[in-house]
């Protein structure tokens, strides 16, 4: 007995259809592209590692052991996102640069308020820097910061 093709009728919107024909090469019908999509779909999430280690640094930030990281990918907006819950980092991007560069802002982040503000810190924040002190020198990180901003950090702390 062979099995009968049955076809069904979806409704989309105008933008995915644009999107779904810019993405047609050759002779591809409309089917193909959705179905090598969906594949692609399905090759990725078998590929997308559930961590992510950083085993030396982060951008320019030298680590003092390696941080693990969950890993998703919004394949809508096509964005990489990973994150440290517990240390309350998240780097999100494209690329594995853009990545970097956003958990570099981070650290850059984090070392202006614990090294470079006269704010008093709550509770909070004191046991968050305990914990990112096991990963990260952040009187090092204060000169490489103070390399990267220059005359930014000396006002900061004027």
């Amino acid at each position: 007995m062979q099995a009968v093709e049955q076809k069904k009728t979806v409704t989309i919107s105008p933008e995915v259809h644009n999107r779904i024909i810019s993405l047609r090469r050759g002779n591809q019908t409309y089917g193909d592209v959705v179905a090598e999509a969906i594949n692609l779909k399905i090759r990725l999430d078998s590929l997308i590692p559930k961590t992510f280690k950083c085993l030396n640094s982060i951008g320019i930030y030298p680590l003092r052991k390696p941080m693990n990281f969950d890993v998703s990918f919004d394949s809508q907006d096509v964005i990489w996102d990973i994150r440290n819950k517990e240390l309350s980092i998240l780097g999100c991007g494209n690329t594995y640069d853009e990545i970097i560069s956003s958990l570099e802002d981070e650290i850059d982040c984090y070392v202006a308020a614990y090294m470079l503000s006269n704010h008093k810190l709550s509770k909070e924040s004191i046991e968050l820097k305990k914990q990112l002190d096991e990963y990260i020198d952040f009187n090092k990180a204060l000169e490489i910061y103070s390399d990267k901003y220059g005359d930014a950090v000396d006002d900061e702390q004027a």
